[in-house]
């Protein structure tokens, strides 16, 4: 199946429960880019503020649901990353 790209905010988060919003999401048959690069530039185009973000990279499997396979997580300061893990 095909590839994916997904960019999203964690808006807020406490004890078991985790809030994203998703910034944007890409389905590809192409290979994909190198995560925290192409994250810090969708980042950067969709004009993101301070914030907690994670990208995640993997596929679809043959029911459609994501396959998760690596995830980079950025501390974004409107212009730049300032670490990622």
């Amino acid at each position: 199946m095909g590839n994916l790209l997904q960019l999203s905010e964690i808006r807020k988060s406490g004890g078991d429960l985790v809030t994203f919003e998703v910034i944007e999401r890409v389905e590809s048959t192409q290979d994909d880019p190198a995560l925290r690069d192409w994250a810090v530039d969708r980042l950067a185009a969709h004009h993101c503020d301070l914030g907690l973000y994670v990208a995640e990279s993997g596929h679809l499997d043959d029911d459609g649901e994501d396959k998760i396979t690596a995830d980079a997580w950025i501390v974004w300061d409107g212009v730049a990353s300032i670490r990622t893990c």
